[in-house]
């Protein structure tokens, strides 16, 4: 029993740092498919793209804002989910950053572009995403329960099982046949 619930409370452990990590997973995921994203809007200065981005990212349930800045940090674009501009002042969301890089571009031939060396991308801004933990905090309370309930069946599938043993052994001992039992009494040669 001690061994089952070590181990389940192991489990319970590493389920939830599952959580933690899926959710660490889809921002940084988000953020850099936005960069990617908004390299367009960023150097041409398009905002309109830039919200169609922003607005298409924030039909994501536990995306709450974006924004998008250029080269020197100053804001171009900031989206938020309806009913969310306070959010920004709130412990329950996790920031996100991702760069906006200059993807280069080759005009060599496809054979002589494997020797000729890219060079390097160039930073022309950068976009920021904040994600709710209420997602997270669902899922986490959803595993404890389980493993609440799987401890509870546990335990009364032990105490029954303990129960039922108990009573076979003493439905063995009460069969026994009923004797006076003598214990001999030590002989003095035994106690010198």
């Amino acid at each position: 029993l001690v061994i089952m619930l070590l181990m389940l409370g192991l489990t319970t452990w590493q389920r939830l740092a599952d959580a933690e990590a899926d959710l660490s997973a889809k921002g940084q995921f988000l953020s850099r498919y936005l960069a990617a994203a908004g390299e367009y809007g960023v150097l041409s200065g398009n905002l309109e793209d830039l919200r169609a981005q922003a607005r298409h990212a924030l039909q994501d349930p536990d995306l709450r804002h974006v924004v998008f800045k250029d080269l020197n940090g100053e804001l171009m674009v900031e989206e938020f989910t309806n009913g969310h501009e306070s959010v920004l002042a709130s412990r329950e969301l996790r920031v996100y950053e991702a760069n906006i890089f200059l993807q280069p571009v080759t005009l060599a031939p496809p054979a002589l572009s494997i020797l000729t060396q890219l060079p390097r991308p160039e930073r022309v801004g950068k976009v920021v995403i904040g994600l709710s933990d209420d997602a997270v905090r669902e899922r986490q309370r959803d595993i404890l329960m389980a493993s609440v309930g799987a401890a509870l069946m546990a335990l009364v599938i032990a105490l029954w099982i303990a129960a039922l043993l108990a009573m076979q052994c003493a439905a063995v001992v009460g069969a026994a046949p009923r004797t006076d039992i003598v214990f001999p009494t030590p002989n003095k040669a035994w106690t010198s």
